[in-house]
């Protein structure tokens, strides 16, 4: 199947590497351009947000925005009786959550949410190093360093840094 991860965070990146090794076609959608570098080399593709057509042509679209905006594009993006994977559900408290569940009923789509999914899984995909996980550490600092790393660990294009006991 055709695979659209839209974002291009920590979780799309990690999330696009499984889709490859399930053998899908895969496609990140999204603003980073280190995210664009990473697809790259793992030989993923990518396309910007802003670049995207919205023509209900995907079979498979995962959200990983968790936004309601995100929501509503992954709506325009996926194909009638397509597949919608929903990792956050944030967009269900936005007004127009009626108007989302009207149109995945319209157009007949399959939605699968996650939570959390199984942890022991996760462990087993990085013990066994099925995904790159070490290009998305940025730093890593020592815990008296923490409150300046504080403003870096926010940044929106930040991906992830870890602090050290």
């Amino acid at each position: 199947p055709f695979v659209t991860i839209l974002g291009d965070g920590p979780l799309a990146l990690v999330m696009a590497q499984l889709m490859v090794r399930q053998n899908a076609t895969v496609r990140v959608v999204g603003q980073s351009p280190r995210a664009v570098h990473l697809c790259e080399k793992w030989r993923v593709k990518h396309r910007l947000l802003d670049d995207v057509g919205l023509r209900h042509d995907q079979d498979v679209v995962v959200d990983c925005l968790g936004t309601p905006s995100g929501f509503s594009r992954v709506l325009q993006m996926v194909r009638p009786r397509g597949k919608v994977v929903i990792k956050r559900a944030s967009h269900v408290k936005d007004s127009s959550a009626a108007e989302s569940i009207a149109e995945m009923l319209r157009s007949e789509l399959q939605v699968i949410g996650s939570w959390w999914g199984g942890i022991s899984d996760a462990v087993g995909v990085l013990n066994r190093r099925e995904v790159d996980v070490s290009e998305l550490i940025e730093s890593r600092t020592p815990l008296e360093e923490l409150p300046k790393m504080i403003d870096h660990i926010m940044r929106t294009d930040a991906l992830k840094v870890i602090v050290e006991v």
